[in-house]
């Protein structure tokens, strides 16, 4: 051979694992939550949900790193409170769900006046209700941040 040398081999990139993974974003949880809380004050149905809706609110999260859970909370509400299609699948709206930070959207996706109140009808009661049973029922909604500090604790 002319002096050329031959190439080593180079070895395919390695595949990440599980335990490779970024953590979960810690608000995720309770933003499904008031998602699956509202869906179905709304439509009596369980929210439609996979692993695509997950991908979708984890897209949404990591575009917001730094709004606090309270105001995506705020936002999920202000959604149901809009005069929109209720019954749409989340997966449709949720990366419009900024679009709510200033509160209900009439028809028109222009801003609301009035606040909902328990007074507001049939969607508004069986919010309420719900709220108050998924408060009594705190621990069931554990986020996984929540999860590993209690285990850790122990």
């Amino acid at each position: 051979m002319n002096g050329d040398s031959i190439p080593a081999r180079q070895s395919a990139p390695k595949k990440k694992s599980k335990t490779d993974r970024p953590l979960p974003d810690p608000r995720h949880n309770a933003v499904f939550q008031e998602i699956a809380l509202c869906y179905e004050a709304r439509n009596s149905l369980k929210v439609p949900w996979s692993s695509a809706h997950g991908k979708a609110l984890n897209r949404l999260l990591a575009s917001l790193p730094s709004w606090p859970v309270e105001n995506l909370l705020h936002c999920v509400r202000s959604r149901f409170e809009s005069e929109v299609n209720h019954s749409d699948d989340p997966i449709v709206w949720l990366h419009n769900l900024a679009s709510y930070v200033g509160g209900r959207l009439d028809k028109f996706g222009k801003p609301a006046i009035k606040p909902l109140t328990e007074a507001d009808g049939v969607y508004a009661a069986q919010y309420f209700v719900l709220k108050r049973k998924r408060e009594a029922n705190k621990h069931e909604f554990e986020s996984v941040e929540q999860i590993a500090k209690r285990a850790a604790s122990k």
